[in-house]
């Protein structure tokens, strides 16, 4: 099987537009409460973005999600939340983990960016419908970066199909699915 496929497969598994979170979110049915503790905790992989875009020999697309991470903090200052990028816990910690070998920092990117644009519509589309109030423009600028691949997806695939080892790279992208998922969860069935 072709190894791009495999990735899109192992993604596809973990769609995050589908998952009850984002849902809640589109509908503008997501308590407050939960959109505080994703804007504070999720800063944890926005932060360790970087990490992985330097791993992949790509420091210009690392340097751009520094700045993007800067907009996340807005993001979540618009929510009365704080998003310190020097936070631990296990969504960063699992992030920086994946982010350390050059075969798993592709992968894992792959997880998260072959996504970023379709659940960035989403997201800004719920933000601007149904939390307009809490989250105004300048607090949305972080969704708005990310709705068109600007070239990311592109770069990785190419760098995807030069690896002469491919299994590091699917195991790393289906653990990264099944992280963002799962991170969802948490803040989907607490507060």
């Amino acid at each position: 099987m072709d190894l791009l496929v495999a990735l899109d497969a192992a993604v596809a598994r973990f769609d995050l537009n589908e998952h009850p979170f984002y849902q809640a979110w589109s509908a503008g049915t997501l308590p407050v409460a939960k959109l505080q503790a994703y804007a504070q905790e999720y800063a944890q992989l926005i932060a360790a973005i970087p990490q992985g875009w330097a791993q992949a020999a790509e420091p210009a697309y690392a340097a751009e999600e520094q700045r993007h991470f800067q907009s996340w903090e807005r993001f979540a200052q618009s929510l009365g939340v704080t998003a310190p990028a020097d936070q631990g816990g296990y969504l960063g910690d699992t992030a920086r983990h994946l982010f350390a070998r050059y075969p798993d920092c592709l992968g894992a990117l792959y997880a998260f960016e072959v996504q970023q644009p379709r659940t960035a519509a989403a997201k800004l589309q719920g933000l601007q419908t149904h939390y307009q109030d809490l989250v105004p423009p300048p607090g949305q600028e972080y969704f708005r970066l990310h709705l068109d691949n600007t070239g990311e997806l592109a770069l990785l695939k190419d760098k995807i199909q030069a690896l002469s080892t491919p299994a590091p790279t699917l195991s790393a992208c289906s653990l990264m699915a099944n992280l963002l998922w799962h991170a969802l969860d948490g803040y989907w069935y607490t507060i």
